[in-house]
């Protein structure tokens, strides 16, 4: 049982276990995308891009690659990042001090989806 732990969200806090394992929560984030993203930006999707793209418009391309300092016609900078509460792949896949951390920790986010006080999801506008 989760009250030990403070609920959903001491659970969140104390990285127990994931809140969000499937990536349910990009279609609600796709969504929001689909209404304010402009045509043909590219959105980066760490993980889960394939349940992501579902759910996308087909002018929003998905990158599951992180920001390279420039963008290349091989790998063109985001536009949005759109990332779910696992933590258990966020800390493996791309450990605590790189710049998915970074933005998460840092920027303000353009849009959320929370249960329980929780955020599952993040979507932050990315600087050019």
């Amino acid at each position: 049982e989760a009250l030990w732990a403070g609920g959903l969200k001491g659970v969140a806090a104390k990285n127990l276990f994931d809140v969000e394992f499937w990536g349910n929560s990009l279609k609600d984030g796709s969504a929001y995308l689909n209404q304010v993203a402009e045509p043909n930006s590219v959105i980066w999707v760490p993980m889960a891009q394939q349940v992501a793209r579902e759910y996308l418009r087909p002018d929003l391309i998905i990158t599951q690659l992180p920001p390279a300092s420039q963008g290349t016609s091989l790998q063109p900078r985001p536009t949005y990042l759109m990332a779910f509460n696992r933590y258990s792949m966020l800390a493996t896949q791309f450990g605590i001090h790189t710049n998915l951390y970074r933005i998460i920790n840092s920027q303000t986010p353009i849009f959320t989806i929370s249960r329980q006080n929780t955020i599952i999801l993040w979507i932050f506008k990315l600087q050019p």
